[in-house]
């Protein structure tokens, strides 16, 4: 195990450390698989909300696997749901690290708003990123 590891102190699905928060890469792995029945569906849900802060308007992108029936088969999979999934995938490819705020940077508040899902943002640029 290198230095840097061993100064990474895991909890469940992040990792702490001098760089900030980050998502243990292990367990991006478990969610980048395709989900196929109705309970590996709505685990990939719970487990992609429960890493939430990592995925930027991951309600609006997940909203065509959100609004199928609750009782689902595999064949309600369509391309909508396809589409998000994929996109979930694509942001996990390269996740943000979270890290404290400078106190000497300005923060910037996003919002977004549409008529089925609301989020906001707290976020400051830190140097070129």
């Amino acid at each position: 195990m290198d230095e840097e590891d061993m100064r990474k102190t895991a909890f469940v699905t992040q990792w702490v450390n001098q760089r900030g928060i980050e998502i243990d890469p292990s367990k991006i792995k478990a969610l980048i698989e395709m989900p196929r029945t109705e309970n590996e569906v709505r685990g990939f849900l719970g487990k992609v909300q429960y890493i939430s802060r990592f995925i930027p308007k991951l309600t609006m992108i997940c909203e065509p696997i959100f609004k199928k029936p609750k009782k689902m088969d595999h064949t309600m999979w369509d391309e909508d749901c396809q589409r998000a999934f994929d996109r979930i995938k694509e942001i996990l490819a390269k996740p943000p690290v979270l890290m404290p705020p400078p106190k000497d940077q300005p923060l910037f508040l996003y919002l977004t708003v549409t008529e089925t899902a609301m989020g906001a943002m707290l976020a400051q640029v830190v140097g070129n990123e």
